[in-house]
């Protein structure tokens, strides 16, 4: 069992998480074939291409909510998802949303660094009302580790049964 002795050690414990999940994002998007990158089981579903670049656009998302820097006026939750699943449309090639991950987990970086005890403490507004930061800081890996999920089973559709650890 691991102990946090203090709240910035949660950070550095997040940062950790969140870095080893994007690797194994990474990772798992090199498997997938060119053929694969926009294919969909269904017409409304997400392809690996739209899964990546959603996990990286929600990170520079989180860097901004960390970091009390979202636009004002805050969108609604409608226009937050809407923004975002239209953006998801920008990112066309694996070059792309690789490229995608890297700035905005840049940016997440700079917001980890950025983080006192006071601002960790502290409640700025989201789309969905004021919400801890600590909260934000905690949703930046397991947010991925699911989109990180939906690759796999993805990939298992197309017949891909390979951990590709």
């Amino acid at each position: 069992m691991q102990t946090i002795n203090s709240p910035l050690e949660s950070v550095a414990q997040a940062r950790a998480q969140f870095e080893r999940i994007r690797d194994r994002l990474l990772h798992l998007l090199s498997f997938v074939p060119d053929d694969k990158l926009t294919w969909t089981p269904t017409p409304t579903a997400k392809s690996a291409l739209r899964i990546v670049a959603h996990s990286a656009i929600t990170t520079g998302l989180f860097a901004k909510l960390i970091t009390n820097t979202m636009p004002d006026p805050m969108p609604s939750p409608e226009e937050f998802f809407g923004n975002m699943n239209g953006e998801e449309h920008n990112y066309s090639t694996r070059e792309s949303v690789i490229a995608l991950v890297n700035k905005t987990s840049a940016e997440l970086n700079d917001a980890f660094n950025a983080i006192t005890e006071e601002s960790l403490n502290s409640t700025p507004n989201s789309p969905f009302g004021p919400m801890p930061v600590q909260f934000w800081v905690g949703l930046t890996h397991d947010h991925m580790a699911g989109h990180v999920g939906q690759l796999e089973y993805l990939q298992t559709i197309w017949g891909d049964l390979d951990n590709h650890m």
